[in-house]
């Protein structure tokens, strides 16, 4: 989401909001690296169905919040 922001950002400013005039360029460059440094989202997907599935192999519940 944060990087379609700022993506939409960018298209709106044009050429300017990739120069260094604006803080568009910082913000659009640590976003593109958040999408890497944290990994791919089918990763977190992955990991959070197998702690679901060992919670449930081991007889605990989950509480995922919905109430």
């Amino acid at each position: 989401m944060l990087y379609n922001v700022i993506d939409r950002a960018i298209q709106v400013h044009g050429a300017l909001g990739v120069t260094e005039d604006t803080p568009l360029e910082r913000m659009y460059r640590h976003a593109r690296f958040a999408r890497i440094y944290d990994g791919a989202d089918e990763v977190h997907i992955q990991n959070t169905g197998g702690r679901i599935l060992r919670r449930y192999a081991n007889g605990e519940g989950f509480d995922i919040g919905m109430r």
